[in-house]
């Protein structure tokens, strides 16, 4: 340690360069065995912390460091010998520096890393966050212990059950740390861990936990009284309860529900208003099982009782029990076809509404209004909210002049799913002067447009026999058309405002009649001869024919376990969005491409998106160009597999395959995923190609570090960052507009001469308008 004192003088002057503080890439072997070495010194320079380690003995590769600091990962920095060395790891967790190489005998080693507030509370009690203490009677006091150097706190109140599971999640206000006792009330019985989290960027600190059992109130004295009390409450079959309080102007009195359990045990008591008896109770408040409801009645030191009754709470029908501790089963109840829960209705303005009729509705699921053409291709999709009517109109979603279907469909989290019986759906933007006619969903395009005579549409004789399958014969001497459909024969003379079917003389509310050079016939007349039914749409001003054998109804993607890589194709339709189309502007010569997307249930909407605009972007690039696609979740959720690989390509046709052929799965929603994994694959796969290498990173959450969570994955921004380079990769991004997931991708971008465009603007939905 000689040289500690010159050091601790003189290099605190020293400039700051790089930085520094993060592994350097995967290629270091960094030693797992050998003996730790402890012991080193922390002091105060200028603007920094100085850390003097242990001096090198030429073996040793683990040095630990000793601080009372809450380190930002990627902020320090390691000089061997005054000189700045990046050949080093760091566990951050076990405080501990690692070096794929021991440094000589008697070699200085020593840290330096940021002036930071926060201090590690394991080593001084009072820079903790805040204290939480429970009372014998269970009461939680939170107090906060506020940081003014930092300008962004977030307090949280962290809930973890007896599996060590975070339940919740709840902001604390550092002001006034008060927690809603409803929010505590709700939870099941049992023990629970609670800490204060303070977080600053991306900077967490804890503080210390404690251990809270909700306090379990014990049975009551038997009621003094129950046949004064003024009032009831009731449960009728179907578990709605009833209470029934009858008080006077001069009664003081404070009214309560009491909730018991199977064992007497008080577990909830509600204040009712005895003006207004309704209470927030129903099935989803409390787990399954048979309680006991009564009225308690509280003046001064009085307390009475009403007669109790029984509330049975069936099993929810959404809960399984999963094996997997990492995720949620959930066994899908919800019918399809015309007993699905739900309706959407229209009004003649155009505007429609959504009402789903069920309380049943399945967790982390998510329901859509699926709009498609007669080629059974999804047009439109859109999110709603299930919990209140959702109004819009058919006119917002820019859908041009043709038939179209539409149906409720919802999808759980574990694929599951249910759809409403499709609804046909014809649109007109010609105007109410220019009728259209619509037969099994097929729009009718005749040489001679549609004629509206008083209320009687006439269109082309043969066009519209034809369409319905019908034979005819035309004899001009006398005028006369004869159609033939199986058993059926119709015959109609033009200017006669009667014709025969099969014989039987019809009266017709207007004649056929010759305009414009075209016998118009009228269309009702024959569509319901010929077995068809006739309806007219006033919102479209159209004619909408069904027949029985061909109701028109395109099959509802029931073979799809999400919302299905249902194709959208709508032919000519412009690419609507710039994300694709500005990424392939900057590329002018043949590329090799790999499409690294984010596959969890939560990127439906943007994988959608790419699914519609990627034909596009192919023509667009230059010819020679390649593309491969890697999907990809979190390694650490072992439910479904972890990556899909789809091998180079430079057919967009089999590109759109590959891409509609990805599987979304439940599972890290907008959690860290192990999109580092699928970069580093990805640059693999671009090794040895004599083409430009591009990546397209696809995600809406942040990605594991390991030098922010050691355990989760071998590799840093760092380590990409340096793959990339040296590997003469451009990385381009869709990702997240804000918080970690931004800060940690678009510097990554920045760095090696990309494009970073937000996922908020690539979601299908937006296509819509």
């Amino acid at each position: 340690m000689k040289l500690n004192k010159f050091l601790c003088t003189t290099l605190i002057a020293a400039t700051f360069v790089g930085t520094g503080g993060s592994a350097i890439g995967s290629n270091i072997a960094y030693a797992e065995t050998g003996t730790l070495v402890s012991n080193s010194v922390e002091s105060l320079s200028t603007d920094h912390i100085l850390n003097i380690l242990k001096d090198g003995d030429g073996t040793t590769t683990k040095f630990k460091y000793d601080t009372k600091h809450v380190i930002e990962p990627g902020t320090i920095r390691v000089f061997v010998n005054a000189i700045e060395t990046k050949e080093f790891d760091v566990d951050y967790k076990n405080r501990i520096i690692f070096f794929p190489k021991a440094p000589d005998i008697g070699s200085e080693i020593h840290l330096e890393y940021p002036i930071s507030d926060f201090i590690d509370p394991s080593n001084d009690p009072s820079s903790s966050p805040g204290t939480i203490t429970v009372s014998e009677a269970g009461t939680i006091s939170i107090n906060i212990t506020p940081k003014t150097t930092y300008k962004t706190l977030t307090y949280y109140l962290i809930i973890l059950n007896s599996d060590q599971k975070q339940i919740k999640k709840l902001t604390l206000n550092a002001q006034n740390p008060v927690v809603s006792s409803s929010t505590l009330n709700s939870l099941p019985s049992g023990t629970y861990t609670m800490y204060i989290q303070m977080v600053s960027g991306q900077t967490t600190l804890n503080s210390k936990a404690i251990s809270w059992t909700p306090p379990t109130q014990s049975t009551e004295a038997t009621p003094i009284s129950t046949a004064t009390f003024p009032g009831s409450v009731s449960v009728s079959s179907t578990g709605t309860i009833s209470i029934t309080i009858r008080v006077t102007s001069s009664d003081a009195s404070q009214y309560y529900l009491v909730v018991k359990n199977v064992n007497g045990d008080i577990i909830n008591t509600l204040p009712v208003d005895p003006q207004n008896p309704k209470i927030s109770l129903n099935y989803s408040s409390v787990p399954a099982g048979t309680y006991t409801l009564l009225l308690k009645q509280v003046n001064g030191t009085s307390t009475i009782y009403s007669n109790p009754t029984t509330w049975k709470v069936p099993a929810k029908p959404t809960e399984t029990t999963s094996t997997d501790s990492n995720a949620s089963t959930f066994k899908f109840q919800l019918l399809s076809g015309s007993k699905f829960p739900g309706s959407v209705t229209t009004k003649s303005d155009g505007t429609f509404t959504i009402n789903i009729t069920t309380r049943t509705i399945p967790p982390t699921s998510t329901f859509y209004l699926v709009v498609k053409n007669t080629q059974n291709s999804v047009i439109k999709r859109i999110v709603f909210n299930p919990a209140k009517p959702y109004t819009n109109s058919w006119t917002n979603l820019k859908l041009t002049t043709g038939g179209y279907y539409y149906y409720i469909k919802v999808v759980s989290e574990s694929g599951d799913f249910a759809t409403s019986e499709p609804q046909f759906l014809p649109i007109n933007t010609n105007g109410a002067s220019i009728p259209q006619v619509f037969i099994s969903g097929q729009s009718q395009i005749y040489e001679q447009a549609p004629i509206n005579q008083n209320g009687n549409m006439l269109v082309p004789l043969r066009a519209i026999f034809e369409a319905l399958g019908a034979t005819v014969s035309w004899d001009q001497n006398t005028q006369t058309v004869t159609a033939t459909k199986g058993t059926i024969m119709i015959v109609l003379t033009i200017g006669s405002k009667t014709a025969t079917v099969n014989g039987k003389t019809v009266i017709l509310n207007v004649p056929g009649q010759l305009i414009n050079g075209y016998t118009m016939v009228p269309i009702r007349f024959v569509s319901e001869s010929l077995g068809a039914n006739v309806k007219w749409d006033s919102t479209s001003s159209s004619v909408v024919i069904t027949t029985d054998d061909n109701n028109g109804q395109p099959p509802v993607d029931a073979d799809a376990s999400i919302p299905s890589p249902e194709q959208v194709t709508q032919p000519g339709a412009p690419d609507t969005s710039p994300i694709l189309t500005n990424i392939s502007k900057d590329i002018a010569s043949p590329t090799d491409l790999v499409f690294v997307i984010d596959v969890t249930l939560s990127m439906t909407d943007e994988i959608d998106y790419v699914r519609e605009t990627v034909k596009n972007f192919v023509d667009a690039m230059p010819q020679g160009s390649r593309f491969a696609v890697i999907a990809f979740r979190d390694i650490n959720f072992k439910k479904t597999q972890d990556f899909q690989y789809f091998d180079f390509t430079s057919d967009k046709d089999v590109l759109k395959e590959n891409i509609m052929g990805l599987t979304t799965a439940s599972g890290g929603i907008t959690d860290e995923e192990s999109g580092l994994e699928a970069i580093h694959m990805a640059v693999d796969k671009l090794t040895g190609s004599s083409n430009a290498k591009r990546v397209i990173f696809i995600t809406d959450a942040p990605v594991h570090d390991k030098n922010m969570e050691p355990g989760t994955t071998i590799y840093s921004i760092a380590d990409l960052n340096s793959e990339l380079q040296s590997n003469q990769v451009t990385l381009d991004a869709i990702g997240p507009s804000s918080g970690k997931g931004y800060d940690q991708i678009k510097p990554l971008v920045d760095d090696n001469k990309g494009n970073y465009f937000n996922i908020e603007d690539a979601n299908i939905n937006l296509l819509t308008q």
